[in-house]
């Protein structure tokens, strides 16, 4: 499914999105939104969620409950100066089961208190020259858990594979190659 625009899942809704190995993408820019914005109660299931503007928005920006199982999650190319959103924007709370996410900017940016869980997950940040993070967790009160995984920082800048603000934790469990 290719489209130009963002589905939006409204507050106080519950939907289990099978994908069954199908890929969603979207050409949408960065000022204009996300592939999938989450405000109410997301399970996505068996598929690739594809953020495909240059410089474009989230593939996944979630406000609500979002849960990733057996998914692949790829972020928005880069194009001259222009920076690219994370590949997902988490500001609610999300669980990562057995995901594959990568993106030439920054993975994954967690913030507004919620709770994130990776379970046996694989995130790369690919290529990028300039100060992008694996992981951003900003905010008070906001928390990330690791279970295991791999987590790579490929790129030539100042970044890093994790950027934690004041008032926000990480824990790692089980090891992370």
């Amino acid at each position: 499914i290719e489209n130009d625009f963002t589905a939006v899942i409204p507050k106080g809704t519950e939907i289990d999105l099978d994908l069954s190995g199908a890929t969603i993408g979207a050409n949408v820019p960065k000022t204009a939104g996300h592939v999938i914005k989450n405000q109410g109660t997301l399970n996505i299931t068996d598929g690739t969620i594809t953020s495909d503007a240059e410089n474009g928005g989230s593939a996944i920006y979630n406000a609500g409950t979002l849960t990733l199982e057996n998914v692949k999650v790829v972020g928005a190319p880069r194009s001259g100066s222009s920076w690219p959103s994370y590949a997902i924007n988490n500001y609610g709370d999300m669980t990562v089961n057995d995901a594959v996410i990568s993106s030439t900017h920054g993975a994954v940016s967690c913030n507004g208190g919620g709770t994130t869980v990776f379970n046996n997950t694989e995130i790369t940040m690919n290529g990028f020259d300039g100060s992008s993070h694996v992981f951003y967790i900003g905010g008070a009160g906001t928390k990330v858990i690791v279970n295991s995984g791999t987590y790579t920082h490929k790129g030539n800048g100042d970044g890093s594979l994790a950027y934690i603000m004041t008032g926000a934790t990480i824990e790692i469990n089980n090891g992370i190659n």
